[in-house]
């Protein structure tokens, strides 16, 4: 009820105060009033109020794919309805908005990387292939970093989960350090791995896979939902079964050696061979984001020649995130999902200069314009009556009529 009086309140603040400052008539040129608040806006301004409520809870893809196809979402909306939403709550995050670079390297950093991200997303599908029919595999994306491969995957219609891959979690005693559980933790971290489709069954059923994904660089996140995993449904990590079941691969991976605490498990993570269409030099110094880091390709070890590939991976890892690493559990209608604690907003997300390739940036209002973007992104590349779309030979499947 509390929601509902607040969005109520929100939209007619901007009813009354914010939308007749925006409404100009071209012939005059003068300020006009809005003769009514279209319905449309009204629908589009309570989603997005919606989804700034719901802060530990990432946007689903498919919700901003219905907004932009079915109701025109704009990047003017979001930033719209969070001007609104924020500014009685974290005035703050208003001000960054207003200021003019707030989205521009993040959007000139995704622009750039997002022919490399489909790249990606065509290699995962060759490995789905090889394994089998694409259609009786999940692939399993490790979030936050990989979550603009999942928006990816998930406009494309495959199947593909966003599994809470934080470090975090897993350690410390928290919801999947699961040698510490007592028998209640251990039920709410089978009912975690059951909402994102990892039963007991699919594990079992021969026709059922999984392909997990991270962006790098040591697999540290894989080999420890490998170990939940194995200590849930009784699996035994040196099962060659249960390997190939979930088999892990990195868009970069670090083949050094260093900072290997966990021994075998390690060397279960796989380089993802990417074929890419077009590479640009000294991509670091292009990339407006990376380029703040100072990174010398003569300074990385460990890596060969995929250069490309750790830049890329770096760049993903340091846009700006909807919310704080996963860290606990919540449950809601029968579902459990891996959450945040911290209910944070970063001071700046533009300035890099002192950051680790592992910093993180967190800002609602930016993530969900990079998601907006790369939804918008390729949905430029597909047809309008997808029903699904196979990038690797430009298949579709189109909506029945």
């Amino acid at each position: 009820m509390k929601s509902i009086i607040k969005k109520t309140i929100l939209i007619l603040i901007f009813q009354i105060f914010v939308y007749p400052l925006f409404i100009f008539s071209e012939a005059s040129n003068k300020s006009t009033l809005a003769p009514t608040y279209s319905q449309r806006d009204q629908i589009v301004y309570a989603r997005i109020f919606n989804l700034f409520d719901n802060w530990d809870k990432r946007p689903s893809p498919l919700e901003i794919r219905d907004l932009i196809v079915n109701y025109k979402l704009s990047k003017e909306d979001i930033l719209m309805a969070a001007k609104i939403y924020f500014s009685g709550v974290f005035p703050v995050a208003v001000k960054q908005i207003n200021s003019i670079n707030f989205f521009q390297s993040s959007e000139e950093e995704l622009n750039l990387i997002t022919p490399y991200i489909i790249n990606i997303v065509k290699a995962l599908i060759s490995k789905a292939e090889e394994i089998s029919n694409i259609s009786n595999v999940n692939f399993i994306i490790f979030g936050r970093d990989g979550e603009l491969i999942y928006d990816v995957c998930k406009t494309l219609g495959l199947k593909a989960t966003l599994f809470p891959g934080s470090k975090d979690i897993f350690r410390n005693g928290k919801p999947l350090d699961l040698e510490k559980a007592d028998d209640k933790g251990i039920r709410n971290a089978k009912l975690l791995f059951e909402t994102y489709g990892i039963t007991s069954e699919s594990i079992q059923n021969s026709m059922q896979h999984f392909i997990m994904v991270d962006t790098g660089f040591k697999g540290s996140v894989g080999s420890s939902f490998r170990k939940a995993l194995s200590y849930l449904f009784k699996a035994s990590l040196e099962d060659e079964g249960f390997t190939k079941k979930f088999p892990l691969y990195l868009i970069c991976k670090d083949e050094s050696g260093a900072g290997f605490t966990h021994g075998k498990m390690f060397d279960q993570s796989e380089q993802l061979e990417i074929t890419f269409d077009k590479n640009i030099d000294n991509i670091e110094n292009i990339l407006p984001r990376v380029k703040q880091l100072n990174l010398k390709r003569s300074q990385l070890f460990g890596f060969g020649n995929k250069f490309t590939e750790y830049f890329i991976a770096v760049a993903l890892q340091l846009m700006p995130k909807f919310h704080q690493t996963y860290d606990n559990i919540k449950s809601n209608n029968g579902r459990t999902f891996g959450v945040p604690t911290q209910k944070v907003i970063s001071n700046d997300i533009n300035n890099l200069e002192k950051s680790s390739v592992n910093a993180s940036f967190i800002h609602p209002v930016a993530a969900l314009l990079l998601q907006y973007k790369i939804i918008q992104n390729i949905l430029n590349l597909i047809p309008d009556n997808i029903e699904s779309y196979n990038p690797i030979d430009h298949q579709v499947t189109l909506k029945s009529s």
